[in-house]
């Protein structure tokens, strides 16, 4: 926000905290894995607007939203040469027998 903006806002005597919004329920339509006894879930077009304008505003502004199990820091990444073969789902890296 523009320091502008922010001395618009203030008002002498007045104490102030940091605040945030918590949004709730919310996953990839295309990966969600229902239980076998879930309904079908019914996405709703107020929803896949919420999720554009989120990622709208996340290409925009990087790490303008994010999920709160995300936390706020990434202090950690992936040992990529740890990674295991993916047999399973690649057809490069199934092993040759010669």
């Amino acid at each position: 926000m523009d320091i502008q903006r922010l001395d618009g806002l203030w008002v002498n005597g007045y104490r102030y905290a940091k605040a945030g919004v918590m949004l709730a329920d919310f996953y990839d339509p295309s990966v969600y894995q229902p239980s076998l006894f879930d309904e079908p879930i019914v996405q709703r077009e107020s929803d896949l607007k919420l999720m554009q304008l989120i990622d709208n505003l996340n290409t925009k502004h990087a790490r303008t939203i994010w999920f709160a199990s995300q936390g706020t820091k990434q202090e950690w990444s992936m040992k990529r040469e740890l990674l295991s073969p993916a047999y399973t789902t690649k057809w490069s890296e199934l092993p040759v027998a010669k």
